[in-house]
């Protein structure tokens, strides 16, 4: 779904040397997707059932106790990568007993700040506090108490603070992946600030799209503090900039059945930059995907040819208990699309 923040944060990242390709994803759900990336293959393949175990959100499915290393993990390990960094926020933590390096927050939270951040959360009680108290009551309140990105739960604010703190890439052969849960409901203004009473129910309901864009927006400002950072830290450093799946306005809580073609296309077509060395940028091509996304990044990174194979993308969950391969069908969409 085009949007004026998305072609803002192209031209930004444009700007800093990215290369912009058409990307589809490999799953419709964000724990399949993230997977595949972490296992450069597709994990859940046409016909597969869907168990509850399955879709426990990544980390955890690599921090249960014998569970091996991704193949990710093996291959940066193989090429002398001794820091592998995850930083998810409170929806896909790192937690201890996971094989990634999961970098501590600093400080604490005060109780009173968790009590606000608990009614924040019920937002039928944040927009009445909004309106019959105070506009922006509880953001002020949550701000004098403690830093914004608590209460923003924003990983690459984690990722910037802990370059920032004599943290450095030069000299290190460092991997840091961050899951940032944007633009997801609920919805913050181009400043950072929360918009109250837009919570789950504002997943695919049109009238939120504004919500959605400046979401972006801040977002935007968020990755340019971040690639400054980067810059001076490691001007060659390879960063990728990509979204694990599309937005999901067409959905209406439709059966896979009834869902239309155009659901598809804003569902799988996904934002993806790759700054890369500038030999490699001659094996991107329009609607890479995910996996070989990564598998190309490693490839540059050990400056070796990238082993790719076949783009697909896989429908899963909701109301379906088993995967489909929706690869073909998605292509030709995509074709006739791009041919209007």
């Amino acid at each position: 779904m085009p949007t004026y923040a998305i072609k803002k944060l192209k031209n930004t990242l444009l700007n800093e040397g990215f290369y912009i390709v058409n990307s589809t994803s490999s799953y419709n759900i964000t724990q399949f997707s993230i997977q595949s990336i972490f296992e450069m293959d597709y994990p859940l393949k046409a016909g597969d059932e869907i168990h509850y175990g399955r879709r426990n959100f990544f980390p955890y499915t690599v921090s249960l106790p014998g569970s091996p290393n991704t193949t990710l993990q093996n291959t940066l390990t193989h090429l002398g990568y001794d820091n592998l960094y995850w930083f998810g926020g409170k929806f896909a933590k790192c937690t201890d007993a996971s094989n990634l390096d999961c970098p501590p927050k600093t400080g604490t939270l005060p109780l009173v700040y968790k009590i606000l951040l608990n009614i924040s959360k019920d937002n039928a009680l944040a927009v009445y506090l909004e309106k019959s108290i105070y506009p922006r009551s509880l953001y002020i309140l949550l701000g004098l108490i403690s830093s914004d990105r608590y209460y923003g739960d924003s990983p690459i604010d984690d990722l910037t603070d802990f370059l920032s703190t004599g943290n450095s890439l030069k000299g290190e052969d460092s991997f840091f992946f961050v899951h940032q849960l944007t633009p997801h409901p609920p919805y913050v203004n181009q400043q950072c600030e929360p918009i109250h009473g837009t919570g789950k129910e504002s997943w695919n309901e049109p009238k939120y799209k504004n919500d959605y864009n400046s979401s972006i927006l801040c977002l935007n400002k968020k990755l340019i503090k971040l690639i400054q950072l980067i810059n001076q830290k490691d001007k060659e450093a390879i960063v990728v900039i990509q979204g694990d799946h599309g937005s999901n306005f067409r959905e209406k809580k439709l059966k896979f059945k009834e869902l239309p073609k155009e659901y598809f296309i804003e569902r799988f077509s996904n934002f993806n930059a790759l700054r890369l060395p500038n030999e490699c940028n001659k094996h991107l091509y329009d609607n890479i995907g995910s996996v070989n996304s990564i598998r190309l990044v490693t490839a540059c990174a050990a400056k070796i040819s990238p082993v790719l194979i076949n783009d697909k993308s896989f429908y899963g969950g909701y109301d379906l208990n088993k995967v489909i391969d929706i690869s073909e069908t998605l292509y030709l969409q995509l074709n006739q699309l791009d041919s209007k």
